[in-house]
């Protein structure tokens, strides 16, 4: 079982170490090795379409940074943030200029539904407490904070509001 070197075509020898190391390896020799890594291989940008030069190993898609940016930043592109809120690419949108165009997925949805925009101090409420769960029958558009807040506190301990009565405290005895 024999293997051809990929930049000068002779054998690939086995080794003292055995076939398993002819099954990975894909040179003769160091020399060799280094002569294909430095060869060159002509890419077109996939943003701009402009074409430069790499590396043979290198898997680079884009001629620099900045088209790399604008390709992966295109509207519509979402991504979930760490803490669960989904956010959305709108360069248009007016608070997207503030965050190079990410704004809460939420916060559209719910403009979009009341058709409006969302007024200062106004917050939105996922009403079963996923965030990343973005329906509009699952959003609730609050005045205020202090609003948002007795969302919350009914969800998890209503009767300190007031919604439902306190537990029943009976004492065994």
């Amino acid at each position: 079982m024999s293997k051809s070197c990929k930049q000068c075509g002779e054998d690939v020898a086995t080794s003292i170490h055995g076939a398993w190391q002819l099954k990975r390896s894909k040179f003769c020799n160091m020399v060799c090795y280094q002569a294909y890594h430095r060869r060159k291989k002509i890419v077109h940008c996939g943003k701009c379409g402009k074409t430069f030069s790499v590396g043979m190993s290198n898997r680079k898609q884009f001629c620099s940074a900045r088209c790399r940016y604008k390709a992966a930043r295109k509207d519509g592109t979402r991504y979930i943030s760490g803490n669960g809120y989904v956010y959305i690419h709108k360069r248009d949108h007016p608070d997207g200029r503030y965050t190079r165009g990410w704004i809460l997925e939420h916060r559209l949805i719910a403009e979009q539904t009341l058709g409006r925009r969302l007024r200062p101090g106004e917050c939105v409420h996922h009403v079963n407490g996923i965030r990343a769960d973005n329906r509009p029958e699952n959003i609730i558009v609050c005045d205020n904070h202090g609003e948002h807040v007795k969302h919350h506190l009914r969800g998890y301990h209503g009767w300190i509001i007031g919604v439902i009565a306190p537990p029943n405290r009976a004492h065994a005895g």
